[in-house]
């Protein structure tokens, strides 16, 4: 017992509350800021071949909002 939970339990709430929204939130700026793959590169690659485009229009989703957005999630998950 770790606390209130078992070991299951506690690898489960690592694994969903902060390794995976860690990892999602690292990828995420690694496509898009220019500290990793950068956003230009991103674009070039997501619209490449056939099949539906991504406007550049998105970026500023990716950029900006969606960072906020999986912070909320893995602060949530820490505070619950």
């Amino acid at each position: 017992m770790i606390g209130d939970r078992d070991i299951l339990d506690s690898e489960d709430f690592i694994v969903s509350n902060l390794l995976l929204p860690i990892g999602a939130l690292i990828f995420l700026l690694f496509c898009v800021t220019r500290f990793g793959w950068g956003a230009d590169k991103y674009m070039e690659e997501v619209n490449t071949g056939k099949g539906m485009k991504m406007s550049s229009k998105l970026l500023v989703y990716y950029k900006y909002i969606l960072p906020i957005l999986i912070l909320i999630i893995i602060i949530s998950g820490l505070v619950k």
